[in-house]
């Protein structure tokens, strides 16, 4: 079997796991220290774009990469949220509930650290909390600075202090 057809399931599923329903690879080729290289991204059909890695001889192994975080994401987002709409809860903070999320880095369509945390108000007001630490630990990633614990402490810091790292969403339009 060629590299092709062993991508294209993988690639399928890393459309459906991302709520896509289309895709197409871009090749672009490097310029500068990587010039003669290729960089490989898949485009979703909303425009968002998941950058996969440098080089054909590494694709196979970034879109596994690709897919074991996605797919633990999935299977965890319920229980996260529950997990870190209890610790906001337990203490006193202005945020009534929470959501993981995935969403295009800030202003852009690209799906850098897209795990994020959506942080909810009684008034409506929603915020994003996103940080690679956070974005480690929703797609479990393991090691120490990934550990829930040391997530929630830097989210409670910072979501209700300085907000280095915490920004407002745009008011959702009423139906």
């Amino acid at each position: 079997m060629i590299d092709t057809e062993i991508a294209r399931p993988l690639e399928l599923e890393l459309q459906k796991l991302f709520g896509e329903n289309s895709y197409q690879l871009e090749r672009r080729p490097c310029t500068g220290k990587y010039r003669g290289h290729t960089d490989y991204t898949l485009v979703f059909g909303s425009g968002r774009r998941l950058y996969i890695g440098l080089d054909r001889r590494n694709y196979l192994n970034s879109l596994y990469d690709h897919l074991r975080a996605i797919r633990y994401f999935r299977a965890h987002q319920e229980e996260n949220s529950w997990r870190i709409s209890a610790v906001l809860t337990a203490h006193d903070t202005p945020f009534c509930r929470a959501e993981t999320e995935i969403m295009p880095y800030n202003d852009t369509l690209s799906l850098t650290f897209y795990a994020v945390v959506v942080l909810h108000t009684s008034c409506g007001v929603r915020f994003v909390y996103r940080t690679s630490n956070m974005h480690g630990c929703l797609v479990g990633y393991k090691a120490p600075c990934f550990a829930f614990d040391s997530c929630m402490a830097h989210l409670l810091q910072d979501a209700c202090g300085k907000m280095a790292y915490t920004s407002v969403l745009p008011m959702q339009d009423a139906a």
